[in-house]
């Protein structure tokens, strides 16, 4: 099962702004709708279901991966809704290490005749598919992997499951390091010309993961753990179940080293194959000091504590971590594991 680095299905958002809590927003806003989900890949059992489309002119969103960074062997897929071929080149999407300002390791454009190109760097094109690759008011599937080397690289591309180019034995790392670690989407093809095109299942991983969907759950029920207080109520779940974060209105809240809190989640379909788990919390840190966070997973009466603590800035941010496998003993999620887990923070450290 290829190692997830990053999902995002859009769903979890409420309004334009939200987005801005786990992506940096620059040039625009993104608005999140269901109006703009892929409908043939949303599961029936899942709590909310959306996409998201651009709102300005050259807009890009930027993000870590939240483990730091990956490689070799990277790949990226999304399903898109383009609008006709735009009346220029447009970059779709840069893969860069060393943060938001390192050297950009891999890019893919969208060319004026239809055509896709991934690149080494900016603009040495790897790999090409043909005109009119994808079709227009219409949901296609990209997908694309590569192993950076220096001379024995490899790169392969898809669109709507099918192979469209490959290359190997070729130089495919631009930066000394074989890794990615921060990823742009750009204006997705559209409003760089007053159009809109429409972005959904977005993941970051290890291999090629084929028809992946991101399924969005939100709170059903407290768990064993209730340490945090509720800002109303006696309920935690209900404090963090709202489609779209509400800031100040509902919350939980702690600021105790070692107190902890777990929810339960709806389940998810039986006999799904399950690429991972991510957990995001948005959170914010009121006070003067430092407050550190981890992510924790309880299962059998035992609580796991995600390895990385994440500081809590003083606006709102998402809290982000991938569990790529079940920590109870490092194999493999199954859809029966993930259902009987509860999910949760701690508070780990304060200064």
């Amino acid at each position: 099962m290829p190692e997830i680095f990053l999902v995002d299905g859009f769903d979890h958002y409420g309004v334009t702004g939200d987005v801005g809590a786990s992506w940096t927003l620059t040039g625009g806003n993104w608005t999140p709708s269901s109006s703009y989900a892929r409908p043939s890949l949303s599961a029936p059992e899942e709590a909310v279901k959306k996409g998201v489309v651009l709102t300005a002119v050259t807009a890009a969103a930027k993000r870590s991966l939240p483990g730091g960074a990956a490689g070799p062997v990277i790949a990226v897929g999304f399903d898109v809704k383009p609008p006709v071929a735009p009346a220029g080149d447009v970059t779709v999407l840069t893969l860069r290490t060393g943060g938001a300002s390192g050297t950009v390791q891999l890019t893919l454009h969208r060319l004026a005749d239809g055509s896709l190109t991934l690149c080494r760097g900016a603009s040495t094109v790897l790999l090409s598919s043909g005109v009119d690759a994808l079709t227009v008011d219409a949901w296609n599937r990209i997908d694309f992997e590569v192993t950076l080397d220096d001379s024995a690289g490899a790169a392969e591309l898809w669109i709507n499951d099918v192979s469209v180019d490959a290359a190997s034995g070729t130089d495919t790392q631009e930066d000394a390091s074989a890794t990615v670690d921060h990823v742009t989407l750009h204006d997705i093809w559209g409003n760089k010309y007053a159009l809109v095109a429409y972005l959904d299942n977005f993941y970051v991983a290890a291999a090629r993961c084929p028809s992946l969907r991101v399924d969005t759950f939100l709170p059903d029920a407290d768990g064993a753990l209730a340490d945090f207080a509720p800002s109303a109520g006696s309920d935690l779940y209900a404090m963090i179940d709202d489609e779209g974060p509400d800031g100040d209105t509902t919350y939980l809240s702690s600021e105790t080293v070692g107190e902890q809190f777990s929810v339960t989640y709806p389940s998810q379909a039986v006999g799904d194959e399950v690429y991972g788990v991510q957990l995001e919390a948005v959170c914010v840190n009121p006070e003067t000091g430092s407050i550190g966070v981890k992510h924790l997973m309880r299962a059998a009466s035992s609580n796991y504590l995600c390895a990385a603590e994440h500081t809590v800035q003083t606006a709102y941010k998402t809290v982000t971590e991938v569990y790529a496998t079940d920590p109870t003993d490092a194999s493999p999620w199954t859809d029966a594991k993930v259902n009987a887990a509860e999910w949760g923070l701690e508070v780990t450290s304060k200064t």
